[in-house]
């Protein structure tokens, strides 16, 4: 089941619960191979936006994820939608079919990040590892958690934003940013007081409960880019 799906579903809680503090091997779980994540953050600019994954990192809204097929796939008509951002249910990989994988760490100056196709690369001093995905049976969604730490969303200055959409050209196959997708675009990091944050200033930023909705099927993206 697709986020946007479940928005009507959920748009009138008022008050969440806290995320659940004990780890999916230690409560009943849902059956589900892999999962979205939306933020949770009620009356502010960042409620019930999708998480996804664009230049290695991860935000905010924005409309889609910044995703990559090769020709080659795409010929074959093999190619996944890749246009949102899907987690393995072990919580601490990317859903892709890239040979190798991504794995989801937070790096050094605390960004929410991901490992770059065909590269097992990850910063000395990063976090890996130390996330968990918990959704009980039944339940509409679960909560994505990261161990001794919460999430923060921080706001991109508009500049920023602008000249992440109009960067590097991408490959023809990967979607590409529009205005949409980077109007209010929020970079997520650790709660972290020493985060290295895009406004230079972790007051700007926002902490969000991770909410992970379950899902089953074949993988969402070849890899994200």
């Amino acid at each position: 089941m697709k986020l946007l799906a479940l928005l009507s579903t959920i748009a009138g809680v008022s008050a969440l619960p806290q995320a659940a503090t004990t780890t999916a091997s230690q409560q009943q779980q849902a059956n589900f191979n892999s999962f979205n994540v939306m933020s949770a953050r009620s009356a502010s600019p960042i409620h019930l936006l999708p998480l996804n994954a664009a230049s290695g990192g991860f935000y905010l809204g924005l409309q889609n994820a910044s995703s990559y097929c090769p020709e080659v796939v795409e010929k074959l008509g093999a190619c996944p939608p890749g246009t949102e951002t899907v987690f393995d249910a072990g919580a601490n990989s990317l859903d892709v079919s890239v040979p190798g994988g991504q794995q989801v760490y937070i790096a050094p100056s605390g960004a929410l990040a991901f490992t770059q196709p065909h590269s097992a690369n990850i910063p000395a001093g990063s976090v890996v590892g130390a996330f968990s995905y918990s959704q009980k049976p039944g339940a509409t969604f679960g909560y994505w958690t990261l161990e001794n730490s919460g999430l923060i969303a921080c706001p991109v200055p508009a500049a920023a934003a602008a000249a992440d959409a109009c960067s590097s050209a991408v490959p023809s196959a990967t979607p590409t940013p529009g205005a949409a997708n980077t109007a209010s675009k929020w970079q997520v990091f650790a709660a972290w007081g020493n985060a290295t944050v895009p406004s230079g200033n972790v007051r700007d930023c926002l902490g969000f409960d991770a909410l992970a909705v379950g899902r089953n099927g074949s993988a969402a993206a070849w890899e994200y880019l």
